[in-house]
């Protein structure tokens, strides 16, 4: 599971990138719930195929002008 946490509205767009070692990735976009607004949280269970192996993790958030914020730095 992959928590994003930061200043977003209901309706919003996250992503999180999902990067392979052989440079291969895959995206998960969805918009942020009113509940996630409250608890400050927008969470991502990932699928167990997407994940097997070594790769690095990072998020984004789009608002609904289409204003994206800097996507987070990579986590492994």
């Amino acid at each position: 599971q992959v928590n994003v946490s930061g200043a977003f509205t209901a309706g919003d767009s996250v992503s999180v990138v999902l990067t392979r070692p052989d440079a291969t990735s895959t995206t998960i976009s969805r918009a942020v719930t009113a509940a996630e607004v409250t608890s400050g949280v927008a969470s991502f269970t990932l699928p167990s195929q997407a994940v097997q192996g070594a790769y690095s993790v990072r998020a984004g958030i789009v608002d609904a002008a289409g204003n994206a914020g800097a996507n987070s730095a990579p986590a492994t």
